[in-house]
């Protein structure tokens, strides 16, 4: 092969492995970043096949995949462990492939959820997107293996080291507090609850009646022998900003507009029983009392629900309904708390992320405004830069005396 013609073989080669490469990446990262997010797209999957798998199956598996997926387009752009990689990520389109063409074709799901909340593509392009990341594979596990990638071969097992590192911490965070990166309207520091506008054509209100349910207006709701049952936007969902709560059937969002602080108790999943630590959202209720604010507990149920839950878990707060889409949307797990001060939501934790004597051991000295624990993206930054520098300078063992005398493989 001439000089020219390598050229061009190792640059083609290179070009697979990058778009190859940063497409696993990405998409990992954005599963990662938020897991409770891919854990609801899954569950969302399930439930449209009538497939009923515990929880922690769930969480195992979502897991286990964006850390697989991310870490197998590190090893692809960087050319590191070039024949198990490419095999990897030939795997996963055996399964995603045939996948993406049910899903195009039937349209189970409004996304399939590759990139999270990060990028939302229809599912007509993800199944595109995965033919052209096939045709790649199949190149690059024919020649894969005849282009060094960046990295020697002894120094490889680093960078799956620290790859491995920050996509677990990312996943940690994520699951354990809240997403380090938000991509959902509802973003700390954003005003809540935004504007609503009732007359906006796109927000219909569904009733049911003798087990049918219907779509109505604003301005041509049904009499009183049908029974309200939620309402929607029906503008795509992923760029959805509107919010509302319910008292019974009735339209209270007009309360959450306080000048007070304001504690939300968020429960996504109130069907999961007895609210754990509920001896602990007691003493944030009372603490709040005392600072002057309220707290108020909204779940994604229906009446009958909230009384069963009130005596299940016996808090005594005011106790709200909205859609269990917009309460995943404003934050995730199955509880959660959201403090909102002047109309500004200042943070938002998982609910398991606070030690069960908090207020045990503070001696008086707590401080809402200093729970923060994810900080609009500065958490994913220092990560970030964290991993960079790792493998810039597992880069540069490439040129010491010792790397310079192993012959790369």
């Amino acid at each position: 092969m001439s000089e020219r013609k390598f050229l061009l073989f190792k640059t083609c080669v290179w070009l697979a492995r990058i778009v190859v490469g940063l497409t696993f990446v990405v998409s990992g990262w954005a599963k990662a970043v938020d897991p409770w997010g891919f854990i609801y797209k899954i569950e969302e999957y399930l439930a449209v096949w009538s497939i009923d798998v515990a929880r922690e199956i769930t969480l195992t598996g979502a897991i286990s995949l964006s850390i697989t997926e991310f870490i197998t387009g590190v090893l692809i752009a960087t050319g590191c462990w070039r024949r198990l990689s490419v095999m990897t990520a030939a795997g996963f389109m055996a399964v995603m492939l045939p996948l993406t063409a049910y899903i195009a074709i039937a349209n189970p799901v409004p996304d399939c959820g590759c990139f999270g909340d990060f990028i939302i593509v229809s599912n007509t392009v993800t199944f595109l997107k995965n033919i052209v990341l096939s045709v790649l594979i199949i190149y690059l596990i024919k020649y894969n293996t005849h282009i060094k990638g960046l990295y020697r071969h002894s120094l490889q097992w680093q960078t799956v080291a620290v790859s491995l590192a920050f996509v677990a911490a990312v996943s940690f965070i994520g699951y354990r507090y809240q997403p380090i990166v938000d991509f959902r309207p509802f973003k700390t520091g954003t005003i809540f609850p935004p504007e609503s506008d009732d007359d906006n054509p796109d927000i219909v209100f569904i009733y049911s009646k003798n087990g049918e349910e219907r779509e109505y207006s604003i301005d041509s709701l049904p009499d009183s022998t049908w029974t309200f049952v939620r309402r929607i936007d029906k503008t795509d969902m992923a760029n959805d900003n509107t919010f509302a709560v319910f008292d019974g059937y009735d339209d209270a969002t007009e309360m959450l507009a306080s000048d007070d602080p304001l504690l939300l108790l968020i429960v996504n999943d109130p069907g999961a029983g007895y609210l754990y630590r509920s001896r602990l959202v007691m003493q944030f209720a009372d603490f709040i009392k005392h600072e002057g604010g309220e707290m108020i507990a909204i779940l994604a149920t229906d009446a009958d629900g909230v009384e069963k839950w009130r005596n299940l878990a016996a808090i005594d707060v005011d106790i709200f309904t909205a859609d269990d889409t917009s309460l995943k949307m404003l934050a995730r797990g199955d509880t959660a708390l959201v403090y909102i001060v002047d109309r500004r939501i200042v943070w938002k934790r998982n609910i398991t992320s606070f030690s069960p004597d908090l207020f045990d051991n503070s001696d008086g000295g707590i401080l809402l405004d200093d729970m923060t624990i994810v900080d609009d993206g500065g958490v994913n930054l220092r990560l970030s830069l964290l991993w960079i520098t790792a493998m810039f300078l597992i880069y540069l063992f490439n040129f010491s005396r010792k790397a310079k005398n192993e012959q790369n493989l």
